[in-house]
């Protein structure tokens, strides 16, 4: 993934955890993210997606 992919998946993820939507939440309700459960949880607990981050 790209550096640049991967900001414009942190755009869609970020505010809707902010907003309190579980991962499988976001996954479920954003096929375009196109990524498995298990990707988004890997890339959140390596801080690569999270709420107020930089990339």
């Amino acid at each position: 993934m790209t550096k640049h992919e991967l900001r414009k998946k942190d755009g869609i993820v970020s505010p809707l955890i902010e907003q309190g939507q579980s991962p499988y939440q976001i996954i479920t309700n954003h096929p375009e993210l196109d990524m498995s459960i298990r990707s988004l949880y890997t890339y959140l607990d390596k801080v690569c997606l999270q709420p107020g981050t930089l990339i």
